[in-house]
């Protein structure tokens, strides 16, 4: 029997997770910053974020089901999650989803969470290093490993502090990375994320906290790099047994 897990996100949304897939159901209206291909980009009329594990259990290799990535998703979240396809936006990766890390933080009435999973097997690269792929019309290609972070914010954080909680969560995860003395597999210099990971940031604009930097200079930028780093480091351990 799959064992069922159910998180609650700092924004008050439920993430339900079984053994391929972890869904959150978004309550009311949320702004989301998405690098998805389905719905990706800043927009406040989405209504479920998926996280899907692609890798298949007989075949051991990840299973392309369309000839692009965009029209993959596609089909992942309307065949397979039976999610409406105009309204979601999502994420894949090779990591196992019962191996998915979840953190916390509050400072006040602000309150952040991460889901994160994490592997870093073959595809840990430093930003800048020798590329090793191209892409022709959008097809497709699949590597090991990915870091697929999704981050909840309890307040209501105009386009520029999500832009810059973005950033903040990205320099996080390379925090996480250098501390765990990650390497490229292409230049061996220390690694800053791997080739294909993915961010999903959820933010409540009917919230009376308005937060206008999440920088690291701010509090908000704090408990986001805390958080994420330690989500992050705990995926890897939980996915490759990497300690620091």
């Amino acid at each position: 029997m799959v064992k069922i897990r159910e998180y609650q996100l700092a924004t008050g949304d439920t993430a339900r997770l079984d053994r391929r897939s972890a869904i959150i159901s978004l309550e009311n209206e949320r702004r989301i910053l998405s690098t998805s291909l389905l719905n990706g980009g800043i927009r406040s009329d989405l209504k479920y974020v998926f996280n899907y594990d692609e890798l298949e259990n007989k075949t051991r290799q990840c299973e392309m089901l369309a000839p692009t990535h965009e029209e993959h998703l596609k089909i992942v979240a309307a065949d397979i999650l039976k999610l409406p396809t105009g309204q979601t936006t999502g994420l894949t990766t090779a990591a196992q989803i019962c191996n998915a890390a979840f953190c916390e933080a509050a400072y006040g009435t602000l309150a952040v969470s991460a889901l994160v999973t994490a592997g870093v097997s073959g595809n840990a690269l430093r930003a800048g290093d020798r590329a090793t792929l191209d892409q022709k019309e959008g097809r497709p290609f699949v590597l090991g490993g990915t870091i697929n972070v999704i981050l909840a914010i309890d307040a209501n954080l105009p386009d520029g502090a999500m832009l810059q909680a973005f950033m903040t969560c990205t320099e996080a995860k390379t925090a996480a990375l250098e501390r765990l003395g990650c390497k490229s597999v292409i230049s061996q210099g220390g690694a800053t994320g791997t080739g294909t990971d993915g961010v999903v940031i959820i933010a409540r604009p009917g919230s009376e906290l308005r937060m206008t930097d999440a920088g690291k200079h701010f509090k908000l930028g704090e408990i986001i790099g805390q958080t994420v780093e330690t989500a992050v480091r705990k995926a890897l351990y939980l996915q490759d047994g990497r300690t620091s």
